[in-house]
């Protein structure tokens, strides 16, 4: 009879991703932090910590070797996600935008895109973008209580 998994053992990291996590935790400690207040205030990007984090290859994370990556893997990738939040959240977003700005490429791009773009992304060469939006516009105060006054509708 198969193993029962438990919360205890369903993720347990390797004895590599734990010294990663040290690593990365070290360098967030003693470069991130320290900066954390002052890019909330100046409400600037912080080029220079997206610099350390290519140069550590930290930016590689999302991408397969084949393309410049570490090929490591997503538990790796959001370890390291969750060691720059913990010192500053801004931080953090550049390594997701790294993974979701490059997602369509690595999903749906033809083998030609992947080898144009995916090793500069990796690198830290370029920087990839990524946007979110709604499907319809946000209802507006008056839209919704003109259709409250009528019917209940989701968003208003």
């Amino acid at each position: 009879m198969a193993e029962q998994a438990t919360a205890d053992t369903t993720y347990l990291l390797t004895d590599e991703q734990l010294s990663f996590r040290e690593v990365v935790r070290q360098i967030a400690q003693e470069r991130v932090a320290p900066r954390a207040a002052e890019i909330d205030e100046k409400a600037e990007y912080p080029h220079d910590l997206r610099k350390l984090l290519a140069e550590q290859d930290i930016l590689g994370l999302p991408f397969d070797e084949e393309h410049g990556g570490t090929g490591t893997g997503a538990l790796t990738l959001n370890i390291a996600i969750e060691e720059l939040a913990k010192a500053c959240a801004s931080t953090a977003l550049i390594l997701m935008v790294q993974e979701l700005g490059s997602l369509p490429i690595k999903l749906f791009g033809s083998e030609e895109l992947k080898q144009r773009y995916l090793p500069r992304l990796a690198s830290g060469e370029w920087t990839p973008a990524f946007a979110l939006s709604r499907w319809r516009p946000a209802p507006t105060r008056v839209a919704c209580a003109r259709e409250r006054s009528a019917t209940a509708t989701a968003g208003c």
